[in-house]
């Protein structure tokens, strides 16, 4: 209810703000974020698609209504948009956008360690192998996975948030045999990203670059044949990055981008053929990135293209286009005006 509430007044502030000045600074190119959409969508998605089948979980029996809904965080966005195209003049080039939507969840899914560590690609380090710095690392990860919830919450509430960052980087990552370790996974508040232990960019490297294209082949394959116990598949797609090794030594993704199918968020959900029991992390969202987004447009002067798909690596080049046209039209019309 807090949160809905603060993305509800800040909605209204961000728009009061930017119309301010835009008012009072008049410039060539503006950018507004309405952040809180964003913020709000996630906590309280279940209140949109309150009948979607992972919302049948116990613990949204009973819940008590939020107060503000979603539906009045996006509605007043776009009140404070209509202000702030009305505010900009018949002849501005408006762009409105969101480079991503948004879908139903159930925290976060976080198996792509222990699926890397049962079936042999990643190794974890023995306690008698690791230095005192390790062996304090894994000892405090244990216990900020086992503590109650309460002591989470009291942790949490009582640091503040750049403290608590402090802490968990260090832990981030299990204590892994590097020497025997292929690939890894890295911690992702949204989709499954792996990384090779790849010779020439990790510290410890060990996969050879002539066997870079070929292990992310095998990675895809396995990944992408997960299945749960009662036959639902885990994966939409599986994305290799980078093409070759030399491409793998500069790109910045990780080498392998999972999207996950609804199963995989399932508190419930058993992987088939192993025999760890996957753990959700980040339990309090309810919702997560979809990759639709959605631009609507105005006064481009030629800018968006007739295609009905746009891609988002696409649309930074619509906006210097856009901008571009802009500029021609403003030297066009003091030529014309000279000439006369």
């Amino acid at each position: 209810a807090r949160v809905s509430s603060a993305c509800l007044d800040g909605v209204k502030l961000r728009g009061e703000l930017a119309s301010r000045l835009l008012l009072e600074t008049h410039p060539e190119f503006a950018l507004v974020v309405f952040s809180e959409i964003h913020h709000a969508a996630h906590y309280v998605w279940h209140n949109v698609a309150p009948d979607h089948s992972l919302y049948k979980d116990d613990r949204f029996r009973g819940l008590s209504d939020t107060g503000t809904s979603i539906r009045e965080i996006y509605r007043e966005v776009d009140k404070q948009v209509a202000a702030l195209v009305e505010i900009s003049g018949e002849d501005a080039s408006v762009m409105i956008f969101s480079l991503h939507g948004m879908q139903p969840t159930l925290g976060i899914a976080a198996f792509l360690a222990p699926l890397l560590l049962e079936t042999k690609w990643a190794h974890l380090s023995g306690w008698r192998s690791q230095s005192w710095r390790e062996r304090a690392l894994s000892l405090f990860a244990v216990l900020k996975r086992h503590a109650p919830s309460g002591l989470k919450k009291l942790y949490y509430k009582t640091l503040p948030r750049t403290a608590t960052l402090r802490l968990a980087e260090p832990t981030m990552l299990p204590t892994y045999d590097w020497s025997r370790t292929r690939a890894f996974s890295l911690p992702s508040d949204q989709h499954g990203w792996i990384r090779l232990n790849l010779i020439g960019r990790e510290a410890r490297g060990i996969v050879q670059p002539q066997q870079y294209e070929e292990t992310c082949r095998e990675l895809q394959q396995m990944i992408m044949n997960l299945m749960t116990e009662d036959g639902k598949r885990l994966v939409r797609d599986c994305f290799i990055t980078s093409q070759s090794y030399e491409d793998a030594l500069t790109h910045p993704l990780p080498d392998l981008i999972i999207h996950y199918e609804d199963a995989a968020f399932d508190p419930r959900m058993r992987i088939k053929g192993m025999t760890f029991k996957p753990q959700a992390t980040g339990q309090k969202f309810t919702g997560q990135h979809a990759l639709e987004g959605f631009l609507i447009a105005a006064g481009q002067q030629g800018a968006i293209p007739a295609a009905p798909e746009v891609s988002a690596k696409d649309l930074h080049r619509l906006i210097i286009n856009s901008l571009t046209a802009q500029a021609d039209a403003y030297e066009a019309v003091g030529a014309s005006a000279s000439d006369k």
